[in-house]
């Protein structure tokens, strides 16, 4: 939901119209104004044509709601809801950008993965500042999280607090912990129909520099910790992660553990993808026709070709601007993106220019 603080300032989120009403333009008793309805108003949806055609969306209800914003804010009805759609893409940025470099990674050598009904709407307003050289939208991608759920192994998660500095006797000890940490997750698995054959256990550490205020949480690839040497092999193992997530470690320090960690875990499904053969194609047959979508980088609408993403066949290859309309998601390609579907039916898109 898009708001106005007591600053004057437009704000969106935390709060949520959820699916019931819902964003004012699903006709259904919402009045606040929302991130979909501004989408809508930016020519990203389709309102004949949402959930592939068997929901129909009311853009009056959707001006009405934006415009609660607007007027106090001094905008047209669609400044605001482009003003709404860039705030709304500025947090997901801000987080991803926290999110990447906790992990010690760099944006420009990373694609995004963009999932759910809304992601790949704005997918290509947050690859851009991040300077990725693009996004990929996997089929389905609206139920993707539930695919992601069916597809994953049965897993459990325990773990016990531990408060020590790290000395041999003490990798003993924690031997101890780990040891009846598997088989809680032994017993666990049993019952949820795992095959004793087929366990496995993952062993993690939250370990830290004495005195510090915050863990690195640590694989440990030892079966047994009670016969690891320390110092030539544990030590050098935190400090190797140490540096490589913050740029320099401090092996003068002693270490401490404040957490055991047990994942255990049962066999991965095996899934097998639908692989298509791919030739070369641009998507006519898919060519729905074209509508004005909104576009920050060119300064407001350009006229937008609209293609149905069911009819997308393994390599088809188009330029944008344009906009995929599939039975559960919305693609949004910016001006200079590239658009190409793999034999998987992904659509990559790559975007070129200066970012």
């Amino acid at each position: 939901v898009a708001w106005i603080d007591g600053l004057g300032l437009l704000k969106v989120g935390p709060t949520s119209a959820g699916a019931d009403p819902g964003p004012a333009c699903y006709g259904l008793g919402g009045t606040a104004p929302t991130v979909t309805d501004a989408d809508l108003l930016l020519g990203y949806l389709n309102a004949d044509y949402f959930l592939g055609g068997r929901m129909t969306l009311d853009r009056e209800a959707a001006e009405r709601a934006l415009r609660t914003i607007a007027e106090p804010l001094g905008l047209s009805v669609t400044d605001a809801a482009s003003a709404a759609h860039q705030v709304v893409n500025e947090s997901m940025i801000g987080a991803t950008r926290v999110h990447v470099a906790e992990r010690g990674g760099d944006p420009r050598r990373l694609w995004l993965m963009a999932f759910g009904g809304a992601g790949p709407v704005h997918a290509h307003a947050l690859a851009r500042p991040l300077r990725m050289p693009g996004y990929i939208c996997p089929p389905g991608a609206g139920v993707t999280s539930a695919l992601g759920f069916l597809t994953a192994p049965v897993s459990f998660e325990f773990s016990r607090s531990v408060a020590a500095r790290l000395a041999q006797r003490v990798l003993v000890q924690l031997e101890a912990i780990f040891a009846e940490l598997e088989a809680q997750g032994r017993s666990t698995l049993a019952a949820s129909g795992v095959r004793e054959s087929e366990m496995r256990f993952i062993r993690q550490a939250d370990l830290r520099h004495v005195g510090q205020g915050h863990e690195i949480v640590m694989a440990l690839p030892y079966e047994r910790l009670a016969g690891v040497d320390l110092d030539l092999e544990l030590r050098p193992l935190f400090y190797a992660k140490y540096e490589e997530l913050y740029g320099h470690a401090h092996p003068q320090l002693a270490l401490e553990v404040t957490t055991c960690r047990l994942t255990a875990t049962g066999p991965r499904p095996r899934v097998v993808l639908n692989e298509e053969t791919s030739r070369a194609t641009t998507g006519r047959r898919a060519l729905k026709g074209s509508r004005p979508a909104h576009f920050a980088q060119v300064g407001g609408f350009v006229d937008t070709s609209v293609y149905d993403r069911d009819l997308l066949t393994a390599g088809t290859s188009f330029e944008g601007p344009a906009i995929l309309e599939g039975s559960d998601s919305t693609i949004v390609v910016p001006p200079d993106g590239l658009a190409t579907v793999d034999q998987f039916l992904n659509v990559i898109v790559r975007i070129a220019g200066d970012r």
